[in-house]
């Protein structure tokens, strides 16, 4: 791996090994001085899942943050969430990510007037009529606020 990838990829503690894994060291420095320092050598795979368990995690908290975010009543949490409006291809993208978590794909979001209506199709072992696919709701309602219609057209084939 080092190879291919070259000294660019050494990274505040993160250095490429040559047969094919990073070591990874972590300083805890204290006034300017190193007072610990830890290193952990990992695989290629071992690093991959770590990564994924990361990403995992920061989606896992993204979810959990959004709808505290959408319903906190603070004023200043709601000024703040009014000055910041996602864009459409944003809120799209918000509707594609959680229609993804109930098994859906390939994800079409189309407006006409006030109706918004997401096309999907249910992935291999999804059942379109499961209960939690209109979870899609609230998050949309919230997403465009001058939406009072839509429509789910969830399909079990690639149209």
């Amino acid at each position: 791996m080092a190879s291919r990838l070259g000294p660019l990829w050494s990274h505040a503690g993160v250095r490429v090994l040559d047969d094919d894994g990073v070591a990874l060291t972590q300083r805890r420095i204290e006034n300017g001085v190193v007072v610990e320092e830890k290193t952990v050598e990992m695989s290629d795979a071992e690093f991959a899942e770590e990564f994924a368990r990361l990403s995992e995690t920061c989606l896992a908290l993204q979810l959990g943050i959004v709808p505290w975010l959408f319903t906190h009543q603070s004023a200043e949490v709601v000024r703040v969430r009014q000055a910041a409006s996602p864009t459409r291809r944003e809120s799209e993208r918000i509707v594609r990510l959680l229609a993804g978590l109930q098994g859906l794909l390939h994800v079409e979001v189309e407006r006409d007037g006030n109706t918004l209506t997401v096309r999907a199709v249910a992935a291999e072992g999804t059942d379109a009529r499961s209960p939690h696919i209109p979870y899609l709701a609230p998050m949309t309602f919230q997403s465009w606020s001058d939406v009072d219609t839509m429509i789910l057209n969830i399909s079990h084939e690639i149209r």
